[in-house]
């Protein structure tokens, strides 16, 4: 069910929204955390369908309570920034950070981002670097760039241009834009 959700969804010659709804739905039902994430993505995004928080919050529950590290990402994000939903800075972080011991770059990287920064989350340099070099060696180029900032700057941590230049390069060779 979950195979011929996707292929309606992604396939552009057969692609029929609908269709692929109805058969992740299926699958999702029997507890395919896959095709509940899906589902909880396509509600989010609302590309070829109406935006539905609500199907969007439920499937990424489901999705994450039976262990789905993308559904974990999201719904900690959504958590943490109070994006579409009340702000729950703990669970927020729980599952960010389940999902990153999972090995999810993009999880890893709001950590570190936030542990830097201090703003939402209260300042932890060490654990910071340490998550973002988790996600910068996973070729995510944000963490790159924030990394080869932050050592350039080296306001929070000891400066090394060295250092800097080998991640804003990794970051620009990624395609990152500012650091190209």
């Amino acid at each position: 069910m979950y195979g011929l959700g996707l292929l309606y969804l992604k396939d552009w010659e057969k692609k029929d929204i609908s269709k692929a709804i109805w058969y992740l739905t299926e699958a999702a039902n029997k507890g395919n955390d896959f095709a509940q994430y899906m589902l909880g993505k396509i509600f989010y995004q609302g590309k070829s369908v109406q935006i539905n928080m609500e199907y969007a919050i439920y499937w990424l529950e489901k999705a994450q309570q039976n262990g789905n590290t993308q559904a974990k990402y999201m719904l900690g994000k959504m958590l943490l920034y109070g994006e579409y939903m009340q702000q729950d800075i703990a669970r927020g972080k729980l599952l960010l950070n389940q999902a990153s011991d999972k090995g999810n770059a993009h999880a890893s990287y709001i950590l570190g981002k936030e542990l830097l920064q201090g703003n939402i989350l209260p300042q932890n340099i060490e654990r910071a670097i340490e998550l973002l070099n988790i996600s910068s060696k996973k070729g995510f180029e944000s963490a790159q760039y924030l990394l080869g900032k932050t050592y350039y700057q080296g306001i929070l941590i000891s400066k090394d241009i060295s250092l800097a230049i080998s991640y804003l390069t990794a970051a620009a060779e990624n395609g990152y834009e500012y650091a190209q």
